[in-house]
């Protein structure tokens, strides 16, 4: 029975990529089974940005194409790191995004087939998830992948009250003072070795400075700041933030980081940032192997009694927990930015 079901799938579905000229099979289907009015049916250049593959061919998405109906029955995204530099296809590395199976009893297809087709044909040495679903946790299981959250950290203001948030008073341990300060940087190859830092950082995907100028500086709808942590004038470690506006209040988000994690206190440096940006916490989520380091700098764990809001578009103020999952032959560390976490949904203009 499994193997007439299989030779049914078979003629009735095309597993292959999205060709670019299926644009509109393609947010049909999103449109219709993911989200109504997502953000890509209504913004084409975000989209395109995204998931248009560099040679414009195709859209980084495998799909179950119905050779009766016409239409996609199934989706998967995927974003390879080389999407915002070609130079990093060597390495193999990707992304997944959306991955939805039409519902109703007349579909045939499984969204493992779409998963089988990628991983045949590109063959990533790493592939990723991050925001999963209880219904393909599982899968992720039975493939073996490793599992996880992302973990909350913050550094709230001393100065501004807890409104975006609500974050449980709790006694902070000072640290001397030492010669590490933060301050706003500009993307500046000729004055920065921004791949010196990227290529001594263990435990990370690969990247480059042309992947973070075309993902975060040529983003077409966010702002993204680029901080440097600095050490007697040198560039020892730096992160990537932007802020966002609730009302009239504002809290920043680190959604990469780059270097190692500081042994120092920079709790003073981070109260100074969120002074001059008026915002009333930073915050940072990530699954990296040994956290110690971050904990010196000065950043807290988030605990139950702390309310620190993970949807902004709208606002919701609730804790959302991020789930992961990976295959790699090394441990990876992981932030916000990677993947399509820090996406807009809502906004349709460029914002800070």
């Amino acid at each position: 029975m499994q193997e007439v079901q299989h030779n049914m799938t078979e003629k009735i579905h095309e597993i292959r990529f999205c060709n670019e000229d299926e644009y509109h099979l393609l947010i049909d289907f999103l449109d219709k089974h993911w989200k109504k009015d997502h953000i890509f049916t209504r913004d084409k250049t975000l989209l395109d940005w995204q998931h248009l593959d560099q040679d414009k061919s195709r859209y980084n998405f495998v799909v179950a194409y119905n050779q009766a109906s016409k239409e996609f029955d199934a989706l998967l995204g995927f974003i390879p790191s080389s999407q915002y530099d070609q130079t990093l296809k060597q390495y193999n590395e990707l992304w997944l995004a959306i991955w939805k199976v039409k519902e109703g009893k007349e579909s045939t297809v499984s969204g493992l087939q779409l998963l089988f087709y990628l991983n045949s044909k590109l063959k990533p040495s790493t592939i990723c998830s991050i925001g999963i679903t209880d219904n393909v946790k599982e899968i992720y299981d039975a493939l073996k992948y490793k599992r996880g959250d992302l973990t909350h950290y913050f550094i709230a203001s001393e100065e501004r009250k807890s409104i975006i948030s609500k974050i449980s008073p709790r006694k902070l341990i000072k640290s001397p003072k030492n010669d590490y300060i933060i301050k706003e940087i500009s993307y500046d190859t000729e004055q920065y070795d921004f791949d010196h830092i990227i290529e001594s950082t263990n435990d990370s995907i690969v990247k480059s400075s042309t992947y973070i100028k075309n993902k975060f500086i040529d983003h077409p709808t966010y702002t993204y700041k680029l901080f440097g942590i600095f050490l007697h004038d040198e560039l020892t470690s730096f992160f990537i933030a932007r802020n966002i506006e609730v009302g009239k209040e504002t809290c920043m988000r680190i959604v990469d980081y780059y270097g190692t994690f500081i042994d120092e206190s920079l709790y003073d440096e981070y109260q100074m940032l969120l002074q001059q940006n008026e915002a009333e916490y930073i915050d940072l989520l990530c699954h990296i192997p040994d956290d110690s380091s971050l904990i010196k700098m000065g950043f807290l764990k988030k605990e139950k009694e702390d309310i620190i809001p993970e949807y902004f578009e709208p606002f919701v103020q609730k804790n959302v927990t991020i789930d992961f999952a990976y295959k790699s032959k090394k441990e990876i560390r992981i932030f916000k930015a990677d993947s399509d976490q820090d996406r807009p949904s809502q906004t349709l203009s460029r914002v800070s």
